[in-house]
């Protein structure tokens, strides 16, 4: 019987957990010195300090002189009609006690005099430091929904090399996000969509290198997806009352757990929109056998994420939690766009891993893992981090209770067949906390929070409104999909090769946790 192990890493310096070493695991050391064995997959917790990135790079902003520094003027101005009952009827906000995605948007159609090509509707500026005639242009437009607390806005556009797109806020200037490039947009095959825009205005500037770009472009605005709920703000939570209704949430900061904080950097809130309508989740990074790059790996459940449709409209928020122990929000919350791509998604462990498009900002963990087909003995303690409510980071905390499956009556009846069942003894759990990462005590990942078995539900409403919510209860059942059972559909991404290391000296800090200079701990 082998054991398969990943320890994790973060992007500032490592951060050390103690391994106990099992006799299965020095098995497999005897089989290395002998020279025949089956390289366990393990990986240690690593952090990226600032400059680190993906090695294959992110997605890098257009030359500066496709969009000008010099905005300008807006030559079209799209304003939806306020919404209506039925649109705003496609917002289910109940149940909030249930986990699952937390709807925080719906969609809208675009007006029908705004359906076709807009390309021909736009006035074109120069955009270079001279008006010269062969040289870039810009334009812009705007997208308006009344009263929306936030939108995306989604584009399908033609562009030629060199071109690009740029969204920005009216309302908060201080929103900055780098631009889309011409790649991404394909031959208006697939919608674009923005990242989400604080305000009820998006702006919209396009620029081409040339006036002979003017030939291919064409222009397309999709959809609009009206948000009511605010993204990563302090006023952003809807948390269930805890008051005297069983297990209050733990602030992620409130504990001297130094493993919590390494899960805790490699927790995100996750927003994606489905056909218009906007989601929250929660995700982790994850490390991969190459010391020598950071590639964001992101976990999240299958049943947040489970196409590169939806996958394309991803967008990340990072350190959106307190500053100490129940203090303030931070004054500053980063979020990265651009989308990822789906490398394997699973409806029976309800799991996707995803490869972001932008990398997270630095320092920041790379969370490890555990990949043994080896259950944990019951009563083990485990943890997990997670944004329920999409609410600041908050902890959870209990106990292996079981193995078994259950089936997401809220998800299309999806069975997750591959499931542990966590009871929790601290800390509650609610929509929008879907997808985060359950860890051991030894900080190393073993599973993402998948749902609520249908029998620890209430069976009523009076029963969600006055009685303690299941997955809120202390002691309640909630289901993680097992990451263990999902592991052999990504070995061959989160296990890349090495470089050989030349030496005995090599191969130990090949195989070993690494301080942040590099040196062996």
């Amino acid at each position: 019987m082998s054991q398969m192990l990943f320890i994790g890493r973060a992007h500032g310096g490592f951060v050390l957990f103690l391994l106990l070493l099992s006799p299965v695991w020095a098995s497999a050391q005897e089989q290395k010195q002998a020279g025949s064995y089956e390289q366990p997959a393990r990986v240690e917790n690593r952090t990226a300090i600032d400059g680190e990135t993906d090695r294959f790079g992110p997605l890098e902003d257009p030359p500066p002189s496709t969009l000008s520094s010099r905005s300008p003027q807006v030559s079209l101005s799209i304003v939806l009609p306020r919404t209506s009952r039925a649109e705003e009827s496609a917002l289910v906000q109940d149940e909030p006690d249930r986990v699952g995605p937390l709807q925080i948007g719906f969609g809208r159609a675009v007006p029908a005099d705004y359906r076709g090509d807009l390309a021909a509707r736009l006035e074109w500026f120069s955009g270079g430091e001279t008006d010269a005639e062969d040289g870039p242009l810009n334009a812009a437009l705007t997208v308006t929904s009344p009263e929306a607390t936030a939108l995306r806005v989604g584009l399908r556009a033609k562009l030629a090399a060199g071109a690009a797109v740029r969204f920005t806020s009216l309302s908060d200037p201080e929103q900055q996000f780098r631009s889309f490039t011409h790649e991404e947009f394909g031959s208006a095959r697939h919608v674009v969509w923005s990242p989400v825009i604080e305000g009820d205005t998006v702006r919209v500037d396009i620029g081409l290198p040339s006036p002979e770009a003017l030939l291919t472009l064409s222009l397309f605005l999709d959809r609009v997806s009206h948000i009511v709920t605010p993204v990563g703000r302090s006023d952003s939570h809807s948390l269930l009352d805890a008051d005297e209704r069983g297990c209050p949430y733990v602030d992620v900061h409130c504990h001297e757990r130094k493993d919590v904080n390494a899960a805790a950097s490699a927790t995100a809130l996750v927003v994606f929109t489905k056909a218009g309508h906007t989601f929250q989740c929660t995700g982790v990074l994850l490390n991969d056998r190459d010391r020598e790059s950071f590639i964001p790996y992101f976990l999240t459940a299958h049943h947040c994420i489970a196409s590169g449709a939806v996958a394309r409209t991803v967008t990340t928020y990072w350190d959106f939690e307190s500053t100490y122990c129940d203090g303030p929000a931070p004054a500053m919350v980063i979020q990265r766009s651009g989308g990822a791509a789906l490398l394997e998604t699973d409806a029976e462990t309800d799991h996707t891993l995803l490869r972001l498009k932008e990398s997270p900002p630095t320092p920041r963990t790379y969370s490890g893992s555990i990949a043994t087909p080896i259950h944990l003995a019951f009563g083990t303690p485990v943890y997990g981090v997670h944004h329920p409510g999409g609410s600041l980071k908050k902890w959870s905390a209990g106990k292996i209770e079981s193995y078994a499956g259950f089936t997401l009556t809220d998800h299309d009846e999806q069975r997750v067949e591959k499931a542990v069942m966590v009871s929790l003894a601290q800390g509650a759990t609610q929509r929008g906390s879907s997808g985060s990462g359950l860890f051991g005590a030894d900080g190393r990942l073993r599973g993402v929070l998948s749902g609520v078995p249908p029998d620890e539900l209430p069976t009523s409403r009076s029963d969600r409104s006055s009685s303690l919510s299941s997955d809120r209860k202390c002691g309640a059942a909630v289901g993680y999909g097992r990451y263990d059972q999902f592991f052999p559909l990504v070995r061959e991404y989160l296990l890349r090769e090495m470089p050989s290391p030349s030496s005995d000296d090599d191969k130990k800090a090949a195989d070993g946790p690494r301080s942040e200079n590099g040196a062996d701990s």
